[in-house]
């Protein structure tokens, strides 16, 4: 019996490995995506202990017809309508105390064929929390179907005899290379180590250490730090920025702190221009200026610099800003929109996020001559993943850290 197989499996994982956090349950003619379920259960459990996740099935009712496959006797369970489960087909993921509730349920609860059900009726009597996750595919792999498709999700149902011949479509580069949404383990070279270039180019040469410590109501601490991203040679724009939506500091109770981030100018004749760069950090006191060249090509440097920065200076703050010096800032609502948004989410779902102009499907520019040109050795993918438009965007610490640890 099927069920069974399952519950030793479960038993023998406890056993075994009684660190692990989740246990993953799928068939022999499933496949498995291993790289993004491991990032896709980081990102989704939030802290929480009893989950069941998978493709759900609901309203399910029990065949009576006794030359079914699928019949079950009343006696087996007497209900017209099975609880929600997850579909063994499609492979689905148990936290840990649930596995363990499981196996002590199951004692005294009569077997059904199906595991999946099974655990539906044990998961329904133990109160864990089942999830429909639609990473995990309700479509059956068949010959033809697409490999961008299947690489988005986490595990799918497959009717094919020979999974070799499924693999190699699957794992086909080329292929992968041109999905509208890419698989990140496929574009993005593995072994990239910045560690020596960072230390050299994300040198202070102008900073303020005290911006964020130095609020003088401790009644109210760094609510947002906001990063602007400025050339070094446009000083109006950013007296503009201090006089107008940079001027005040407190909304709706929320303390906000502005900080330049700056590239660097050489040569003679660029001598005047860090002197007087000089002179207005010193004046105002919210110059963070970078050892590497101010150029388009290293406005990637510029956020890297912003976050290394607020991680040493203002890692108390709850959420950080990035914008332009030519973006204007609403700020009372933004923070009424952090407000609101945190007290209907909550802080779990509030801890990770990214808000923006997203930018989805984006080509990546391939024509050498274009100032947004990527070569295919930093970025093999033809489009790039999803994310928000550079001139301005939000999101909490604990992301921004994320972010920083990965560089």
């Amino acid at each position: 019996m099927k069920s069974i197989k399952v519950l030793f499996s479960l038993y023998s994982v406890i056993r075994s490995c009684p660190s692990a956090v989740d246990v993953y349950i799928g068939t022999d003619d499933t496949y498995v995506n291993i790289p993004r379920l491991y990032r896709h259960l980081a990102y989704r459990n939030n802290g929480d202990k009893r989950i069941w996740r998978g493709f759900l099935r609901s309203g399910m009712k029990p065949v009576r017809d006794k030359q079914s496959p699928f019949y079950v006797s009343r006696e087996e369970f007497k209900d017209d309508q099975y609880p929600d489960f997850c579909s063994l087909d499609n492979g689905f993921v148990l936290s840990a105390s649930s596995v363990r509730d499981v196996l002590f349920f199951a004692r005294n609860e009569t077997l059904i064929k199906f595991p999946d059900v099974f655990l539906g009726i044990l998961a329904s009597k133990t109160h864990i929390n089942t999830k429909l996750d639609p990473s995990f595919g309700s479509q059956a792999l068949e010959p033809n179907i697409h490999s961008c498709e299947v690489r988005l999700s986490m595990s799918t149902f497959t009717y094919i005899s020979d999974p070799k011949i499924q693999w190699k479509a699957l794992v086909n580069t080329t292929q992968l290379r041109k999905c509208l949404v890419p698989d990140i383990d496929v574009v993005v070279p593995k072994q990239t180590n910045n560690e020596r270039y960072f230390d050299q180019v994300l040198q202070y040469l102008h900073n303020n250490e005290t911006l964020c410590s130095s609020v003088k109501d401790k009644n109210y601490n760094v609510f947002v730090v906001s990063l602007i991203s400025s050339h070094v040679r446009n000083y109006k724009q950013r007296n503009a920025i201090r006089e107008t939506w940079g001027s005040q500091h407190l909304f709706l109770g929320r303390n906000v702190r502005y900080v330049f981030i700056l590239g660097k100018v050489e040569g003679e004749k660029e001598a005047m221009t860090q002197e007087l760069v000089a002179k207005e950090a010193q004046k105002y006191g919210d110059i963070v200026q970078g050892n590497f060249q101010e150029s388009f090509k290293n406005l990637t440097l510029k956020v890297v610099l912003g976050l290394k920065w607020t991680t040493e200076f203002c890692s108390d703050a709850a959420y950080l800003y990035k914008g332009d010096e030519d973006m204007f800032v609403a700020w009372r609502n933004v923070i009424r929109f952090l407000l609101e948004t945190s007290d209907k989410a909550g802080k779990e779902k509030m801890s990770r996020f990214f808000v923006g102009s997203s930018m989805a499907g984006s080509p990546r520019i391939s024509n050498p001559k274009s100032r947004y040109y990527v070569n295919e050795s930093y970025f093999a993918g033809d489009f790039y993943p999803l994310y928000c438009s550079g001139g301005s965007y939000l999101y909490p610490m604990i992301s921004y850290r994320s972010c920083l640890r990965s560089l």
